[in-house]
């Protein structure tokens, strides 16, 4: 229902599955809300399904709250679903929340920290820290191990990551290879075509 943009139905009845504790249902009325602007009400689901255990909701309620300014909570409910029993969902704890902490700690100075939580998501497959670690090694001179992590990425179809691989092979000399993953950057982006460093560096 929600794919065909039927949001009232779709609401009804995850407030009826909500209503009879559907944890699920509770976190996806909570998004649904969230996407009809109603933040306030959100809030309230996503905080009942965090109050039973469900990791997404965590994320969802911490980037709510990040949003406007409560940062301390939100830092509390992305360790805590990151940490959480990873039995639930057969999964080790929640990779986009450990990305969220490793985003919060890089923009706070901190980045061993930030080091630390975005090679948890990495190591997890989550395809964004793998490129944003490689970007914080390469910001730290560890080119070789930044170069191990944009590969990754880009070998899952990560976009911004070819961008990133391409200035770390420029700096290397490595200029053919590094004129291919601009190439590939700029051609695979939609609209508009090409990312805007990937545009100039093929250009120059």
């Amino acid at each position: 229902m929600i794919k065909r943009g039927d949001l009232d139905e779709a609401a009804t009845w995850l407030r009826k599955a909500a209503d009879h504790g559907s944890e699920s249902a509770m976190h996806h009325l909570g998004r649904l809300l969230m996407k009809r602007g109603n933040h306030e009400e959100a809030e309230i689901w996503y905080r009942r399904a965090t109050d039973l255990g469900s990791t997404y909701a965590m994320y969802d309620l911490g980037v709510l709250l990040k949003e406007r300014g409560d940062l301390d909570e939100a830092v509390a409910l992305w360790r805590h679903a990151s940490e959480s029993d990873p039995s639930q969902y057969r999964r080790p704890g929640h990779t986009g929340a450990m990305h969220a902490l490793g985003t919060l700690m890089k923009e706070r100075g901190d980045l061993d920290e930030a080091e630390s939580w975005f090679r948890r998501a990495a190591d997890h497959g989550y395809k964004r820290a793998m490129a944003d670690l490689g970007a914080l090694q390469l910001e730290r001179g560890n080119l070789d191990e930044a170069e191990v992590w944009l590969r990754r990425a880009v070998k899952i179809g990560y976009r911004p990551a070819m961008t990133r691989l391409g200035k770390l092979l420029e700096e290397r000399g490595q200029f053919d290879e590094a004129k291919t993953w601009y190439r590939r950057a700029a051609g695979i982006v939609a609209v508009p075509p090409g990312t805007p460093t990937g545009q100039y560096h093929v250009a120059h």
